[in-house]
């Protein structure tokens, strides 16, 4: 079965980047069930990567069908700088919250930090280029950061 990221297109718009949230989780889990972990921790990286960037475009009421067609453009509205870093993203949403005087729930807010640390401290650069083993747990501790991201992204 090939993951369905290989049938991707540019996503430009929130709610393109909650379907890629949930096609490269459906490709983590692929993965995970076929044993390529360090190609599931990247999907599970990417999913709460993009559920993410939904969870902060909603929070400043960016309509989902606007389209970004500059990622400088998607990174000013995000507010910021690289858009691939999970833990920054989660803090921007954490900090977004605060300032639209809607902060999270203090245990979605411990849960948002603990689980996006889990998947920033385990998603490398260089799953992309090398072979690395991953540990069992490793793979274990992913899947339930992002589990938790799929099952709550939309109260996020």
């Amino acid at each position: 079965m090939n993951p369905l990221a290989a049938r991707s297109k540019n996503y430009d718009t929130s709610a393109a980047f909650e379907f890629a949230a949930r096609a490269r989780f459906l490709d983590g889990e692929i993965l995970a069930a076929d044993n390529r972990r360090a190609g599931a921790i990247m999907m599970y990286g990417y999913a709460v990567e993009m559920w993410l960037k939904v969870a902060i475009l909603r929070v400043k009421s960016v309509p989902a069908t606007t389209r970004f067609s500059k990622p400088k453009d998607l990174r000013k509205r995000l507010g910021v700088n690289n858009l691939h870093d999970i833990g920054q993203l989660a803090a921007e949403l954490s900090s977004e919250r605060k300032r639209q005087n809607a902060p999270l729930l203090p245990h979605d807010r411990a849960a948002l930090t603990n689980h996006s640390a889990r998947l920033q401290g385990l998603r490398v650069v260089e799953m992309r280029y090398k072979r690395i083993y991953v540990k069992t747990f490793e793979i274990h501790n992913a899947r339930l950061a992002a589990a938790w991201f799929n099952e709550n992204h939309a109260i996020l």
